[in-house]
């Protein structure tokens, strides 16, 4: 069989595109399964070593009703279509009969189906085995050698669809990726952002229908990574997801302890990012990555600890995505939360100023403080008093304070608010109440 091989080549890829659509009725009414790709030889088996006078096999293609016979041989080895009984050529195909009455041929784009394997003794039917040949189809867009923080496509297409009850990906050290059903039969797989570490051979297992001598087929496709990254967008000097694309900028106020959503692009994309740049700071600066998902891989990276996920956190879980934060006062800045879509990146930026208060104890005086961080959306912040007092009020970059002369009068007891407004008006405050002495 390898000589017949070599000298019977197997179609070129352009020949091996495999039909998706099929008419073949979903009853299981074949005894075995056979999954092949096509190029490939395959065996489909028969009656083993049961004793006969002679075999036959017939074939039902997809889209037809009617048993097509495709030969039949002499179990003594008498000669069929004027060939030795061993090979047959039948329509430019080979055959092949084994000893065992098994057909082995090279498997084409065409040669799904149904198998029909019969043995006589006397004239009468011993036994009839119906084997059902499918097709597998594997893809890997785009073609390797992959570009570093490339995506990847697995797709493995099975033909006729019913055939595959189940069907997933893993990875190279066995890790079961998240594996989604498009459509029937075809099981796909993504690998967004791909690393030197993502290098290797990527098995699809695929568990078939009814009865089979083989229930889960295993198969492999390799994935070879480049070293070269992608080029940077004009002006970036850092890592292309990791620059300011210009994405709309939401400006958003909270008091530091209390928690604030950070909301990304309304889609259920591959992988999530969330950037942090450091409040206050200049436009080019380097920033921090915060938080990623990846939803094919199931791998999470936190770096923020007072930060969660919010939305589909689990890998085959639907909907978007956010996130919510509850700051410190140094948590403040720029929040871009990047979600990737295939070759795609949809961007939100949050600019978030956190405001913060606290207390200052003197023998003589109590200095109230208002911090502020990321100055770069504040229209104005100060202290008020209910009544309206006239208490010295100081001022530097990033903090107002106010001076209460002690001890406590009545007048000066009472609500002490900062207030910090924002230029598109949102307001946040901080309240101290100072309690009355007593009478």
């Amino acid at each position: 069989m390898e000589g017949w091989e070599r000298a019977h080549p197997a179609p070129s890829s352009s020949q091996l595109q495999i039909q998706t659509v099929s008419v073949l009725s979903d009853t299981s009414d074949w005894t075995d399964v056979v999954m092949a790709q096509a190029g490939s030889a395959v065996t489909l088996p028969c009656l083993g070593s049961t004793p006969a006078q002679w075999d036959s096999w017939m074939m039902m293609s997809a889209g037809e009703s009617h048993w097509t016979v495709l030969l039949s041989a002499d179990a003594s080895g008498g000669p069929v279509h004027g060939l030795p009984r061993k090979l047959i050529q039948l329509g430019g195909r080979m055959f092949e009969i084994t000893e065992d009455a098994s057909l082995r041929f090279i498997v084409t784009a065409t040669a799904g189906g149904r198998y029909s394997c019969s043995m006589r003794v006397n004239s009468r039917t011993l036994e009839k085995r119906i084997v059902l040949l499918a097709l597998i189809d594997l893809t890997i867009t785009p073609p390797p050698p992959i570009k570093l923080d490339g995506l990847v496509r697995l797709e493995a297409k099975v033909f006729p669809a019913y055939v595959a009850t189940r069907g997933a990906w893993h990875s190279p050290t066995g890790a079961r990726l998240l594996t989604s059903i498009s459509s029937a039969g075809i099981f796909l797989t993504k690998l967004p952002h791909v690393a030197a570490d993502d290098q290797g051979l990527y098995t699809c297992s695929i568990r078939v229908r009814g009865q089979s001598h083989k229930p889960v087929y295993n198969y492999t496709l390799a994935v070879a990574v480049d070293g070269e990254g992608p080029r940077l967008p004009e002006g970036c000097k850092m890592p292309a997801h990791a620059c300011r694309r210009g994405y709309s900028i939401r400006s958003a106020a909270v008091l530091a302890g209390s928690p604030v959503e950070l909301p990304c692009p309304p889609l259920l994309g591959d992988y999530v990012r969330l950037y942090w740049w450091r409040p206050d700071t200049l436009q080019d600066a380097q920033p921090e990555l915060a938080f990623s998902f990846d939803r094919w891989r199931n791998r999470t990276h936190q770096a923020k600890p007072r930060l969660q996920l919010q939305g589909p956190a689990s890998p085959g879980s639907t909907g978007n995505v956010s996130f919510l934060l509850t700051p410190a006062l140094a948590d403040a800045g720029h929040y871009q939360c990047e979600v990737f879509l295939d070759s795609e990146a949809f961007g939100q930026v949050t600019a978030l100023t956190v405001l913060r208060g606290h207390e200052r104890l003197s023998s003589s005086s109590l200095d109230l403080r208002c911090e502020f961080a990321e100055r770069s959306q504040v229209a104005s912040v100060g202290w008020t008093h209910v009544p309206a007092l006239n208490l010295m009020q100081t001022a530097i970059i990033g903090r107002v304070t106010i001076t209460v002369p002690l001890p406590v009068t009545p007048d000066t007891a009472g609500p002490y608010t900062c207030t910090l407004r924002l230029k598109t008006g949102q307001v946040v405050s901080y309240q101290y109440t100072l309690a009355p002495p007593p009478t």
